[in-house]
């Protein structure tokens, strides 16, 4: 990973905290396919996978001020 990429993501991760809901959301656009593939590797089931990875966002949204 670039130090742009890095920076652009911390970017999002601020503005994420401050209750920006565009920045959140190019985030999971971001990580959404890493995060259902690892799902779908512990699971094996691609509609598990799927709502797990959606449960993963879910929290992370949920805690992301404290991240």
């Amino acid at each position: 990973m670039d130090v742009n990429q890095e920076d652009r993501e911390q970017d999002l991760i601020e503005k994420s905290k401050q209750g920006n809901l565009e920045a959140f959301e190019e985030l999971v656009i971001l990580y959404e396919k890493q995060i259902y593939n690892v799902a779908y590797r512990f699971i094996g089931n691609h509609d598990d996978a799927s709502d797990l990875a959606q449960e993963a966002f879910v929290r992370a949204f949920k805690s992301i001020k404290s991240f």
